[in-house]
């Protein structure tokens, strides 16, 4: 666990080691699509970028499977389906760049669990 000295408070990172540094990548490349459609004045392509990757951090601070199984089976689909929407040259590098980390992520978790089985564990983690 990394530890990182906050405003008022010292924040552990308990994010697994073999997913965080995915996380960090794919956190990383959406601010830089963020970036580069501001400066090309897309603010709605900014704005889908950034809404990508709004909850990375706080999965890279607080992991849960509940929340890398939201951000896998909704916040991803919801930007492929969004990015598809715009119709410009960056669509296949945005979709491509992401599509490497994405193959790295499913490789780090190969299956993801159930509702019911991430039950089963906060059942057991906090009776």
């Amino acid at each position: 666990m990394r530890r990182y000295a906050g405003y008022r408070a010292l924040y552990t990172m308990n994010c697994p080691p073999e997913i965080a540094p995915i996380l960090k990548g794919i956190l990383q490349y959406g601010i830089l699509n963020a970036r580069s459609c501001g400066r090309a004045d897309k603010a709605h392509a900014a704005a889908l970028e950034a809404d990508h990757v709004h909850n990375l951090p706080e999965l890279l601070y607080n992991f849960s499977q509940r929340n890398l199984k939201y951000y896998w089976e909704a916040e991803r689909p919801y930007y492929i389906r969004a990015r598809l929407k715009f119709e410009d040259h960056t669509l296949e590098n945005h979709i491509i760049g992401f599509g490497e980390l994405w193959n790295q992520l499913q490789l780090a978790v190969p299956t993801l669990k159930s509702d019911a089985e991430i039950e089963a564990e906060e059942k057991r983690a906090n009776p």
